[in-house]
Order: structure tokens, then sequence, then C-alpha cells
């Protein structure tokens, strides 16, 4: 009964998961499959009726997962992943038809499609056309798998590439809503708004005084976690246009640890005059 459920549970994990395209998992669900069949040949007594039945109606489950290993391992034989334990990066080098050929031999793994989509991106350099491929190409795997952040975060970057600024923010939001704790993805969106709603604009503009806080509220965030974070967050606040003012929101509150932190942002910049009333503020 115990190698039994061993093959049970990884059916059961397919409906989920995708246990069987890994071969190693497969080689041992099939290893098991023929040992019980060997087992159950060599006993003296005859086979009883429901157990042939049983092993009768297990060939078809045996041989689909047999199909669905098989035209996964030869997808992955024919992508730039074969020969190697981690996802290659190639860096500039155009990797997209290999990419596309694993995904037109399985078609049902997510994966594959979310790697000639990140393909295709870097190597569109604002052709629109590749980029619609891409789009496609990513909301395929979101098809496939609704709940992997990846694949909204890398449509975002695909809307940014074809000016869809709106869409973009949604998908970044969409991609943080399914993994909130991801400080990466934290820095990304700050940076994002830092880009698109507050660079060139003037100060007193709505649109960037939104942008500025929704930026500070992803870069308090992070500092919370990581605050040896702090000087890559000044500079790029800095490097959008925020006013000195702005930047020091970075460390919100009037407990004397965050005020001493204004206090020696004002210092760093000489301007004494808040320097002076950062220390000065009332307990």
């Amino acid at each position: 009964a115990l190698p039994a459920g061993g093959i049970v549970i990884a059916l059961l994990c397919s409906l989920a998961d995708f246990p069987l395209r890994e071969p190693a998992t497969a080689m041992l669900v099939f290893f098991i499959a023929g040992a019980l069949c060997r087992a159950a040949g060599t006993g003296g007594n005859p086979p009883r009726l429901p157990g042939s039945l049983l092993k009768l109606a297990a060939i078809p489950l045996v041989l689909a997962a047999a199909w669905f290993s098989t035209r996964n391992a030869l997808a992955y034989s024919n992508s730039p992943w074969m020969g190697r334990i981690y996802p290659p990066d190639r860096g500039a080098a155009d990797d997209s038809a290999e990419w596309k050929s694993a995904a037109q031999i399985d078609g049902s793994d997510p994966e594959l499609h979310f790697r000639l989509a990140r393909s295709l991106l870097r190597s569109a350099r604002g052709d629109r056309t590749v980029l619609a491929q891409a789009r496609q190409s990513i909301q395929n795997a979101t098809a496939l798998q609704p709940l992997d952040y990846r694949f909204p975060w890398l449509e975002a970057a695909i809307a940014e590439g074809l000016n869809e600024i709106d869409a973009a923010k949604e998908l970044r939001a969409r991609a943080l809503l399914l993994a909130p704790n991801n400080s990466s993805l934290r820095e990304q969106h700050g940076r994002f708004y830092l880009t698109y709603f507050v660079q060139e604009k003037t100060s007193g503009d709505e649109v960037r005084a939104e942008g500025v806080r929704r930026a500070l509220e992803f870069f308090q965030s992070i500092l919370k976690l990581s605050p040896g974070r702090e000087s890559e967050l000044i500079a790029a606040m800095e490097q959008a246009g925020c006013l000195n003012s702005e930047i020091a929101q970075l460390w919100p509150g009037d407990d004397a640890t965050a005020g001493l932190r204004r206090a020696q942002f004002f210092f760093d910049r000489k301007l004494w005059a808040q320097v002076d009333r950062e220390l000065n503020m009332p307990a």
C-alpha cells in the first residue's frame, strides 16, 4: 500500500503542480509502478478480479503520465536550459527561437512561455511587433499559472515598452498583491512611480505629489527591513528630482530615532536650519 501511495501522491500533486515534469520524480513513479506490477505477478495465488481490474485501470494513467513527462523532457532538451541546473542568462543574446521551439513542443508548461516572453522582451529593442509576441507569451503563462507573481511583473515591463503606463501600473500592483513581502518588487514599484509620475514633473503637480507619496510608501517599507538600502533609495529620489524635504520623509514619525536620521540627512547637505529644527523638536 505504501508504494502505491507514492504514485497516488504524485498524481494528486499533478492537479496543482507539475511533479511528473521533473525527471527524477517521473523516474521514481515509473520505477514504483514497475515494481508493483512485478510483485503482483510473482505470487503463487491466482490474481483476484478486483485487483486485476485496478491494475488495468491504472495503465492509462501511467501511460498518460509517461506521455506528459516525455513531452516536457523533450521540450526542455530543445531549450537553452538543456544541460544547466539554473535557467540560462545570455544577456543580450537572442535565444527566443529556442524557447519558442520548446514552448511549441509543450504548450502546457507556463515556465517555457515565461522564458520565451522574457527573451522576446530582451531582444525587442522597441519593436512593437516583438513586444506584442512577448505579451501573448506571458499571457499564456498567466492563464496556465495565475498565481505566479513573475508573470504580471514581466507583463508590466512589456507594457512599459509599449508605453502603456496605466496598464503597467495595474500589472505591477497585481504582482505585488501575489507577493506582498517581496522587497525587490516593492523597490521596483517605487522606482516605477519615480520614473513615470515624478521625474520631469513640476513641484505642486497633483500627479507628481501622488507619485512621491507612493514611492515613499514603498521605500519606507524597504528601509524597515533593510536600512542598508538608504543610499540607493536616496539616490533614486534625487535622480527623479525629489526635494530634500520629500526625501527626508523616508524616515517618518516624531520619535527621536527618525528625527536624528532626518537631521543627519540635512547635515550631509549643509541645510543647517533644517538640522536645527529636527534636533530641537519637542519630545
